[in-house]
């Protein structure tokens, strides 16, 4: 239940990026309560506070301002809302500009939360994978406290997001506090596999083919491949081996084996374009373990 907790889930974010080899990202961190304290302060039905909100949230500084021109608002309050989708960027320059904004102490205490955790970051050493936005709304509304985005830099598209929910977990019978997040990984995927920076090739992987006959061997011999910590997808439709070798290689799988009888098996390289007939103890041998 501390900013401890939120920096930690922040950081687990940044290691994990840069451990798979992404490292073209940035995180842009927030708290819900400060657009919520601003407009709590406006006496406008709902209807028209959920219109700001997803103007601010959008960033579409033009139609916010052109739809709060008419509105019965104090000035001031009028221009922090306006400034509020802009309060975004470099750390140190977001919270200057906020100082010229007569914020209540509930807001003040929003921006301290962020720069409370921006700090832990830095002392960590992974501030330059960070900005604030004073103006990040999240679209789910269980959201309590720091919330934060992840971005793919050059992508222009949200690759992870999350934040504190301390509510939620009520709903479901526990008084728990929690924060966490959750990564978009086919978006990760793809700008990895764009960079060639996505492991296609899986060496222990392997396609295994048999006749009917030889069913029992087969299921035999995937029970001792999978022991061995080898991955075995079993070929149920008897294909041919021309489309054994496309499905293989459309899905990185290594290896294509393909049972010949009790003792022998034909083992097609994937990688290497490569096709032998070996005793099945010489290839058991070969793959690195011993017939049972």
């Amino acid at each position: 239940p501390t900013l401890e907790g939120d920096a930690e889930v922040i950081l687990t974010a940044i290691d994990t990026l840069k451990e798979i080899g992404l490292t073209g990202f940035r995180i842009d961190i927030g708290q819900v309560n400060f657009f919520k304290c601003i407009i709590e302060e406006i006496a406008l039905p709902e209807e028209d506070k959920n219109q700001i909100e997803q103007f601010v949230m959008q960033k579409n500084i033009a139609s916010l301002e052109n739809f709060l021109k008419d509105k019965p608002i104090e000035e001031e309050l009028k221009r922090l809302l306006i400034s509020t989708p802009m309060l975004y960027g470099n750390v140190e320059k977001v919270l200057k500009e906020t100082e010229q904004f007569p914020l209540d102490q509930k807001a003040k205490e929003a921006v301290m939360e962020v720069k409370r955790v921006y700090e832990m970051i830095r002392d960590y050493g992974y501030e330059e994978y960070v900005s604030l936005d004073l103006g990040l709304v999240q679209d789910l509304d269980y959201y309590t406290g720091i919330v934060f985005k992840i971005f793919a830099k050059d992508m222009g598209y949200i690759i992870g997001s999350g934040g504190r929910y301390d509510n939620l977990i009520k709903e479901f019978g526990e008084e728990e506090c929690a924060t966490g997040f959750a990564f978009q990984i086919n978006r990760i995927a793809q700008i990895l596999r764009s960079k060639e920076e996505l492991p296609f090739w899986h060496e222990n992987y392997i396609v295994l083919a048999y006749e009917e006959k030889l069913r029992k061997e087969a299921y035999a011999l995937s029970k001792i491949l999978r022991r061995a910590d080898y991955t075995v997808e079993m070929d149920l439709k008897n294909s041919d081996e021309a489309e054994l070798l496309q499905y293989a290689a459309k899905r990185g799988f290594a290896f294509v084996w393909k049972l010949m009888d009790a003792d022998r098996v034909k083992v097609a390289d994937i990688k290497k374009n490569t096709v032998n007939i070996l005793p099945l103890e010489e290839c058991l041998i070969v793959f690195g373990m011993e017939e049972e």
